[in-house]
Order: C-alpha cells, then sequence, then structure tokens
C-alpha cells in the first residue's frame, strides 16, 4: 500500500505537492496525517519560502513587512512608503489584493475645503498599491459616488474586483454590486454594467453595518453573500450570511457565533475573504 512507503520517501513525495492538496493528503491516512503536522516537515516544505510579504497600512506610511510562516509573531520590515496623501481611507476600510496589488475605497481629505463647498461633493476613489514600484498609483474611478454610505471591496476569481456599495439616503436598503471588466491594473480600471441591486427594506429590514458589508459574488450562479449582525429590539445580536440574487432571491443563514448579551454592540463583525485553490506552487 502507498501509504506503507518509508518516512524518508513519502516526506520527499509529500514536500512535492502544493499546500492547498495537503489537507486531502491528511485524510488518506493516519501516517500522512501525523506526518506533514510534523515541524520538521513543515520546515522542509517551505524552506526559504517561509517568509511572506504583507503590506500594513500606519499613519500615512505604508510599511512592506517580511513575515514568519513558521513564527507568526516573527516580522522584519523592508521599507518604510511615507506618503502625505490629499485622501484618506477609514480605519475599517479592508484591503484587497490581486496579482501583487492592493486596492482600498478612499476619500479626499477633508482639508482646507474653499467656501461654500459642499462636503458631500468630496471625491471618492480606488486606490491601489503598486509592489513592484513602491508607490500608490493614481485614484481610479468608481461606478457610484459616496458620502458617508456604505463601501467594502471583494475579490472576484484571481484578477477582478468586486465592490458593494448600500446608500444611507434615498432610496434606502438598496444594496448595488458592480465588477470590473478585466484585471485591475494600479494605474487603470473599468467596471462591467451592474451586476445586482437589491432592495433590502422588505428582505431584513435594516442596512447593513458601516465596517460590516464583508462580501462575496459568484458570477455564474449570479448571487452575492453578504456578512452582517442581525439585530434585536435594543441591540445587535448574532452573525448572519445575507444570500442575494436577482428576481427577489434571498435567503438569510444563522451563522451561529452570538455578541455578548451585555452589550448594544456586537463583540466582533464577521468578515469574509475570497479564496481561489490553485495547482501552482506557493514561490
Amino acid at each position: 500500500m502507498i501509504s506503507d512507503l518509508p518516512t524518508d520517501v513519502a516526506e520527499d513525495v509529500l514536500s512535492r505537492l502544493p499546500v492547498t492538496s495537503l489537507v486531502g493528503v491528511r485524510f488518506a491516512c493516519k501516517k500522512w496525517n501525523t506526518l506533514t503536522k510534523d515541524e520538521g516537515f513543515i520546515k522542509k516544505r517551505l524552506g526559504k519560502n517561509q517568509w511572506r510579504k504583507v503590506v500594513m497600512l500606519l499613519d500615512y506610511k505604508v510599511y512592506l513587512m517580511n513575515v514568519d510562516l513558521l513564527t507568526p509573531s516573527s516580522l522584519e520590515r523592508i521599507v518604510v512608503v511615507d506618503v502625505n496623501p490629499d485622501w484618506s481611507i477609514e480605519f475599517y476600510q479592508r484591503g484587497v489584493s490581486l496579482k501583487g496589488n492592493t486596492c482600498w475605497f478612499a476619500e479626499e481629505k477633508l482639508v482646507d475645503v474653499a467656501p461654500g463647498t459642499e462636503i458631500s461633493d468630496l471625491r471618492d476613489f480606488l486606490l491601489c498599491f503598486d509592489f513592484t514600484k513602491e508607490r500608490f498609483g493614481p485614484r481610479l474611478p468608481l461606478p457610484f459616488h459616496s458620502f458617508g454610505d456604505i463601501v467594502t471591496l471583494s475579490s472576484v476569481g484571481e484578477e477582478k474586483l468586486a465592490v458593494l456599495f448600500q446608500k444611507q439616503g434615498l432610496p434606502p436598503y438598496t444594496v448595488k454590486i458592480w465588477i470590473s471588466s478585466s484585471k485591475i491594473e494600479p494605474d487603470a480600471v473599468s467596471w462591467n454594467k451592474l451586476f445586482l441591486s437589491v432592495d433590502m427594506k422588505p428582505l431584513t429590514g435594516f442596512l447593513f453595518l458601516d465596517n460590516g458589508g464583508s462580501f462575496f459574488v459568484d458570477e455564474d450562479e449570479e448571487v452575492a453573500v453578504v456578512l452582517d449582525k442581525a439585530r434585536g429590539k435594543f441591540r445587535l445580536t448574532h452573525n448572519i450570511a445575507c444570500i442575494i440574487g436577482k428576481n427577489g432571491h434571498f435567503k438569510q443563514v444563522d451563522l451561529g457565533e452570538r455578541a455578548d448579551p451585555s452589550l448594544k454592540l456586537p463583540t466582533n463583525i464577521p468578515v469574509v475573504c475570497s479564496y481561489v485553490p490553485s495547482s501552482v506552487d506557493i514561490m
């Protein structure tokens, strides 16, 4: 049987598999499950690739960091890109990484506003950080204008971007989602026609949270899944997933975890991250 291979041979074979295949391997037999969780095997599997580059945005500085996957608390700062922007990114806005670039929803900074200027006219846009050039690209257009509204980003496959928009004013409760028409670049983006437009008032009766609205889409099924918190009479209660689609398709799934009943605010906000399995080895 294949499970009877000598340990050194099995280790050599398994170390050549993509990381995404190791979960399935662990169900093959108890011996392989133990082997693939062994610290020695993990070190051999990762080798020099145990370090990963990540980006952190803090106080208008972009920190490019190395993270040791075997020792998550081990960080190595590579370079700090200090910028003095005329834009701002809210603390709850989560960046989305696509093909080596990271994108954020940003707004024009509220400083030195000319007299008579309507604050709601301040521009909002997409910003992408180009890792190869270690700098931000130009302001990229969005298919809507937002001011104090709910805006979140998500990846679609490996190259495209989706953006969710829910306006706080009129018409109320309507969620709109667009998907980029092609691969997004640090200096260019184009948008397809509206992917979804759903009035949430008859479905849930409430807006998504300002710092929530984490979502992903299925283009083939023409649906989106949005994570949020259910509302009680005076407080937020438990995590939910709202599955929305065309022609009134809607389903609400209880995710089970409840907030601290003594608090009116949630203890945490559910977040979903799109994942695309790949047979390509991690480099």
